[in-house]
C-alpha cells in the first residue's frame, strides 16, 4: 500500500497549494475524489488505520491551515459530517477498521456461498444487506452525535448555539462548483462563509467602518449596519432569486415585484398600501396571489444570544404576519413571511415554501423531488453567502453628490456633440 499512500499524501499537498486560490474546487476535489479513493482501499485491507498516518499529517499541517487561511478549528470537529456541523473530511487513520468491518458484514454471506459452495439466495441477500446496511449506518450516527453531544457540552453557550445551527446550514459545501449553475464562490467569499461557519473572523477585515465615525468593524457592526445601503442590497439580492425561482417553477408573467396589498378598513375610506416583496399567482392554489415578504437577520446579534435561532426566527415570522396576514385576507391573497438568517437558516414558513417550489419545479422539470429541492435549498443558500460577504467587504462610503450636468436639458449632451 506504501506507494498509493504517497500517491495520496502527494495529492493532498497538491490540493493545498491550490487550496490557496481555489479553495472551494480544492476541497470539493478532496472530498469528492481522493478521499473515496482511499475509502475503497481501507474496505478490502485489514488493519490499514496506521498506514494512512502520513495522509492525515497532509490534511492536518497542510490543506486545513490552506483552506481556511490561517490555523484551522479542532480536527475533531472538521472530521464530524456537513450535516452534523462539521467539514466531511475523516480521519482516515481512525475510519480504517470501521470501512472494513462493515465491508466483512456487508459480504458475509456471499463468502460463505463461495466457500462452501452452497447456492446464494440473491433476493433474500439483497434485502437482508439493505437491513444490515441501514441498521450499520444508524449505528455509525449515534457514533457521530455522541461526539457531536461531547463537544456541546464542553462548548461555551454561543458555541453551542453555532454547533446547532450549523447542523442546518451547510448545504453550501455539498454542492460542486459550478459556473453554469452559478454555484462557483469566489476564494474569498469561501473562506468568509468558512470561517463564520467555524466562528471564525474573517481573514483581512478593516479596523473602523467607513461609513460609521469611530465604529470599529466587527463582524456584528457589518451584518448590521445599514450605512452604505449593504444591508438593503442583501435584502433585494435575496428577493431577486426568489422571483427568480418562482418564475422558473411557474410562468414570468405571473411573478411580480413589490406587489401592493391594498389595506382596506373602510369602504369609503381605505387605508394606506401595504407592499410586498414578491408575488406569484399560483403559487399555493390555482387562482389565488401568494405574496411573500423577506427578512434576513444576524441571530448572533447581541439582542439575539440569548435566544434559540429558531425561536428568533419564529418570532420574526409572527411580526410579519401580524402586518400583512389581515390585509391579504381581505384581498383574498396568501401570505407567506420568508425569514432567513445571515447564514443560511430557515424559517418555518421559508422552508414549506421551498418545498413547495421544489415540487413545482420537479413536475415542470420531470426530475426527482428530493433532487430538485436540494437546488433550490443551495441557490438560496449561495445568494445568502454572496450577500453576507458583500456586507463584510463592500464599501459604506456615502455617494458624493457633486454638481452634475444636466442630462434631461440636454446640457450634457452638447459636450459630447460639440454643440456648447
Amino acid at each position: 500500500m506504501t506507494p498509493k499512500i504517497d500517491e495520496w499524501t502527494d495529492a493532498v499537498r497538491t490540493l493545498s497549494r491550490v487550496a490557496r486560490r481555489y479553495p472551494q474546487t480544492a476541497y470539493c476535489a478532496l472530498t469528492r475524489s481522493i478521499q473515496t479513493e482511499w475509502t475503497y482501499l481501507q474496505r478490502v485491507v485489514p488493519g490499514s488505520g496506521p498506514a494512512f498516518k502520513p495522509i492525515e499529517d497532509a490534511i492536518q499541517k497542510d490543506f486545513l491551515p490552506a483552506l481556511f487561511g490561517g490555523p484551522p478549528p479542532a480536527r475533531e470537529l472538521t472530521s464530524l459530517p456537513v450535516n452534523l456541523a462539521g467539514l466531511g473530511i475523516p480521519d482516515p487513520v481512525t475510519n480504517a477498521d470501521k470501512h472494513f468491518s462493515t465491508s466483512v458484514s456487508m459480504t458475509e454471506e456471499v463468502a460463505t456461498s463461495f466457500t462452501t459452495g452452497t447456492e446464494l439466495d440473491a433476493i433474500g441477500f439483497g434485502l437482508l444487506s439493505k437491513n444490515l446496511l441501514r441498521n450499520l449506518k444508524k449505528d455509525h450516527r449515534l457514533s457521530l452525535l455522541t461526539r457531536l453531544e461531547s463537544l456541546q457540552t464542553q462548548a461555551d453557550p454561543q458555541e453551542e448555539r453555532r454547533l446547532k445551527r450549523n447542523r442546518l446550514t451547510g448545504c453550501w459545501l455539498t454542492t460542486a462548483p459550478s459556473t453554469d449553475f452559478d454555484t462557483a464562490l469566489s476564494a474569498l467569499e469561501f473562506r468568509d462563509a468558512l470561517r463564520l461557519r467555524f466562528g471564525l473572523t474573517p481573514l483581512g477585515l478593516p479596523q473602523m467602518c467607513d461609513g460609521c465615525p469611530n465604529s470599529r468593524f466587527t463582524v456584528g457592526h457589518a451584518l448590521q449596519c445599514k450605512r452604505g445601503g449593504l444591508v438593503r442590497a442583501r435584502h433585494e439580492e435575496v428577493a431577486r432569486e426568489w422571483s427568480h425561482l418562482c418564475a422558473q417553477a411557474l410562468t414570468p408573467s405571473a411573478v411580480a415585484d413589490e406587489p401592493t396589498i391594498p389595506q382596506v378598513n373602510d369602504v369609503n375610506s381605505p387605508g394606506p398600501a401595504l407592499r410586498g416583496d414578491v408575488s406569484a399567482r399560483g403559487f399555493w392554489n390555482r387562482g389565488t396571489t401568494a405574496v411573500f415578504d423577506i427578512r434576513v437577520t444576524d441571530t448572533d446579534a447581541h439582542s439575539h444570544r440569548n435566544r434559540d435561532p429558531l425561536s428568533i426566527l419564529r418570532r420574526q415570522e409572527k411580526e410579519k404576519k401580524d402586518k400583512y396576514n389581515d390585509a391579504c385576507i381581505q384581498a383574498h391573497q396568501h401570505f407567506t413571511p420568508l425569514v432567513y438568517s445571515v447564514d443560511g437558516l430557515e424559517g418555518s414558513e421559508a422552508k414549506a415554501a421551498r418545498k413547495r417550489l421544489a415540487s413545482r419545479l420537479a413536475a415542470k422539470w420531470n426530475r426527482q423531488y428530493s433532487q430538485v429541492c436540494e437546488v433550490v435549498r443551495s441557490r438560496l443558500s449561495f445568494t445568502l453567502i454572496r450577500a453576507t460577504n458583500r456586507c463584510l467587504r463592500g464599501s459604506r462610503v456615502p455617494l458624493r453628490k457633486n454638481q452634475s450636468l444636466d442630462w434631461l436639458q440636454r446640457s450634457g449632451m452638447r459636450l459630447y456633440m460639440g454643440l456648447c
